[in-house]
């Protein structure tokens, strides 16, 4: 089968690109205050050097992001910080 285009729908591309943003609930942590905090997940793209695809292998580098997850009430303290590195699935 054909192999879809680095940025085509299903791709790891795709998802990195819809993925670079601040996200946060506030509507859900309002509904249903008793259930769930406000809470903030900034996903910030990493330079593709930090994974890259082997030279020659046909892969291309992985997206890849630094992502904290903090409170609203202390945004500037997050509570989990990491790494986190899209690859495509075993169906492809």
């Amino acid at each position: 089968s054909a192999r879809a285009a680095p940025g085509a729908p299903g791709t790891p591309l795709h998802l990195a690109r819809i993925l670079a943003a601040d996200w946060s609930n506030p509507r859900q942590a309002r509904d249903f205050a008793q259930d769930w905090a406000h809470i903030h997940v900034a996903f910030r793209p990493l330079p593709t050097v930090i994974f890259p695809g082997e030279e020659g292998d046909g892969v291309l580098p992985a997206p890849a992001f630094y992502v904290e997850s903090a409170y609203d009430i202390t945004r500037g303290v997050p509570y989990k910080t990491g790494v986190v590195k899209l690859v495509a699935g075993a169906e492809e």
